[in-house]
């Protein structure tokens, strides 16, 4: 693989403590009192709370950071240090890092030999499961062309993405071209309302340069609710969106804008391309699961546009 410049983001080095993203929420904390004092003394690791991702992040790189206010450690603090515009190789390098700085305290707590060789064991499986989880993009049948990440990407572009669970949350890594040009985290809806997710941003970015509200019905009044907030500063472009009614998930992305621009449009959705390639049953059944009433609703969705 020839080399590449990955560009870096270093909250702590650029930009400093950024309001927001250095004291989290604990699990069943209310997210209204969470002030801006100091993080917590011992991270997290796996996070539980959609709203809690801190942790070990990777301590060092040899990339020039990335000098955007909107870097997703600003957010959330775990995210430091991501190796945007980095190849494959240097992902699992900054994976390999943040693996060592989990199992680091873990392996230095315990004295047995034995235990501290099936923790080396499972740090290496972890990293290997990370390599593992990898497609790309070529016209193929895959899971990712009816699911939350159905517009992000496209077939036969040059497109590929790595993925790992964090607890109840799943982290998406995105290629175009060989260069990682997207971070998404995937949290699950049923954990906390869109507007704290939404309002840890604010705090963050400032407020968005465009809100896109839809009318929904909330304790008995229909009302216009926000669905989604971009930012962008010409280094990063940032998007939240609320995914409940089809998935009943959030979805927060922060791309690259100079690839961004490069790749140029994409597909709101593969689903109508899917179904022209594969079948529209085919299709449903990985949606539903084959449940033929949860197929028909799916239809009737669809064709009335509430599935977007």
């Amino acid at each position: 693989m020839h080399p590449r410049t990955a560009i870096v983001g270093l909250c702590t080095l650029v930009l400093g403590a950024a309001p927001g993203a250095v004291a989290l929420p604990t699990p069943g904390e209310d997210i209204a009192s969470i002030s801006d004092s100091t993080a917590p003394a011992t991270p997290i690791v796996e996070a539980d709370d959609p709203l809690t991702l801190e942790g070990p992040s990777p301590t060092r790189s040899e990339a020039p950071p990335l000098e955007s206010e909107l870097l997703p450690c600003r957010v959330f603090d775990r995210y430091d240090r991501v190796p945007f515009k980095a190849g494959l190789e240097q992902l699992d390098e900054y994976e390999e890092r943040r693996l060592a700085e989990i199992f680091r305290p873990r392996i230095a707590g315990t004295r047995e030999t034995r235990r501290r060789d099936l923790l080396l064991a499972e740090k290496s499986a972890k990293l290997a499961e990370f390599q593992a989880n990898h497609i790309a993009f070529k016209g193929q049948q895959t899971g990712y062309d009816a699911s939350i990440l159905s517009g992000e990407f496209a077939h036969e572009r040059g497109h590929e993405l790595r993925s790992r669970r964090d607890g109840r949350i799943t982290t998406h890594f995105m290629f175009a071209g060989g260069e990682l040009w997207k971070l998404l985290l995937q949290f699950p809806a049923e954990r906390s309302p869109f507007g704290a997710l939404l309002e840890r941003f604010e705090r963050a970015y400032g407020i968005p340069e465009r809100i896109v509200t839809k009318s929904r019905w909330v304790g008995g009044e229909l009302l216009e609710v926000p669905v989604e907030a971009v930012w962008s500063d010409g280094i990063l472009n940032v998007k939240l969106r609320d995914h409940t009614t089809a998935y009943k998930a959030y979805l927060a992305g922060w791309s690259v804008a100079a690839i961004d621009e490069r790749v140029g449009p994409l597909p709101a959705s593969q689903r109508r391309d899917v179904r022209a390639r594969f079948g529209t049953r085919d299709v449903l059944e990985r949606v539903t699961g084959g449940d033929d009433d949860s197929a028909a609703d799916i239809v009737d969705r669809l064709l009335s546009g509430e599935i977007e």
